[in-house]
């Protein structure tokens, strides 16, 4: 993830497609990473995943259903991971500047975007543009060791709410709390959220909604190995772990599990 952030460069660049062409003086345009918005934007004929970007799909989709459930109460919900979370900030912020959450009987949907590990996305004038946006909220979950979320360093600013977890608090984990994959990946992201107590020396690491810990070990290896569970297991026959009647994965002999 650091090395792609760096490959991207920082470059910003207007960003035409969700701000529009005109309207605004060149010194209040809001200006984006042209990387993630390229990411978000481009198209092309020969690809078989993006002859329409991933911008024209989405908000396409988007309108059919704010329209077909124009007389519920719905919410937009957005969420992304790293790269991801990077394109989820843009299309949140998308859905409600051109009022894409808009139904034809009056309605104004609300929005809210969840991204993990997010880097940021635009300079000041985006987080002007963002914070005139009142149906949309956007909340950054940021586990503390992780550098993604401080990237770009320069000329970029975060918009919406920080949570920040601390997964080197956790007993769970290996500590290495250097390794880009224990303070990156989303399983781990999602572990953090769920035990972490606050940030401060004296608070501690609790699972508060019995999330199964076998999942924080489905990519990457960084459980410890007294847990019994093993590294990158979710691959074809899960590498020995099988799924219980409660949900959780547990590690099972081969020749017990293929019977």
């Amino acid at each position: 993830m650091e090395k792609w952030v760096n490959d991207l460069q920082f470059l910003q660049i207007p960003g035409p497609k969700v701000f529009g062409d005109g309207g605004l003086l060149p010194l209040f345009k809001p200006l984006v990473h042209h990387g993630f918005y390229n990411v978000y934007t481009s198209e092309s004929a020969r690809s078989k995943f993006n002859q329409a970007s991933a911008r024209d799909q989405v908000i396409e989709e988007v309108k059919r259903l704010v329209e077909e459930y124009k007389d519920d109460e719905v919410s937009i919900t957005v969420a992304g991971h790293s790269l991801g979370a990077s394109l989820a900030t843009l299309n949140a912020v998308d859905i409600a500047y051109n009022g894409i959450n808009k139904t034809s009987n009056g309605k104004e949907f609300p929005v809210t975007a969840f991204v993990f590990a997010s880097p940021k996305v635009g300079d000041l004038n985006f987080v002007n543009a963002f914070n005139k946006l009142k149906h949309l909220h956007i909340m950054r979950i940021h586990n503390l060791l992780d550098i993604v979320p401080k990237y770009p360093p320069i000329g970029y600013f975060d918009v919406g709410q920080e949570i920040i977890i601390d997964t080197t608090k956790s007993p769970y984990l290996k500590l290495n709390p250097g390794d880009p994959h224990t303070r990156h990946n989303l399983e781990g992201y999602l572990h953090g959220i769920d035990g972490t107590q606050g940030i401060g020396p004296l608070d501690g690491f609790k699972l508060e909604v019995n999330r199964d810990i076998a999942l924080v070990n489905m990519i990457w290896d960084i459980l410890k190995n007294e847990y019994l569970v093993r590294g990158a297991w979710w691959v074809e026959n899960h590498n020995g772990m099988v799924q219980q009647e409660d949900g959780k994965w547990n590690l099972m002999d081969r020749e017990e599990y293929q019977l």
